[in-house]
């Protein structure tokens, strides 16, 4: 199954300030959330991501054996435990495609 990730600023964010303004612990945060995202590409489970032009967070796209799995790979994610950032997720169904394999039956 197809779950898309939505990241918004969170309370660990200062608001109106760019992400280079934002403080240390914000910093290492984001360093984190990348690393972690990383690691879930290099494990097959993260197919595209990034952020917003407008740095207001980000989306990622990740293929998943169960809701639960998301909501774990959401909860574990260093920037939603520090706050920097907020996650919200949802299951999505890939209907139309350029590089998909949109030929498997979605999971229920």
């Amino acid at each position: 199954m197809y779950v898309t990730l939505f990241y918004a600023t969170g309370p660990g964010w200062l608001p109106d300030t760019p992400v280079f303004g934002q403080s240390r612990a914000a910093m290492r945060a984001l360093a984190g959330h990348r690393d972690y995202l990383q690691k879930l590409l290099e494990a097959g489970k993260l197919v595209i991501g990034g952020p917003y032009t407008n740095g207001t967070g980000g989306m990622a796209l990740f293929e998943v054996e169960s809701e639960q799995e998301a909501e774990t790979i959401l909860a574990n994610d260093p920037a939603i435990i520090s706050g920097v950032f907020v996650g919200e997720r949802r299951q999505w169904v890939p209907e139309f495609s350029r590089g998909f394999d949109l030929s498997a039956e979605p999971s229920p």
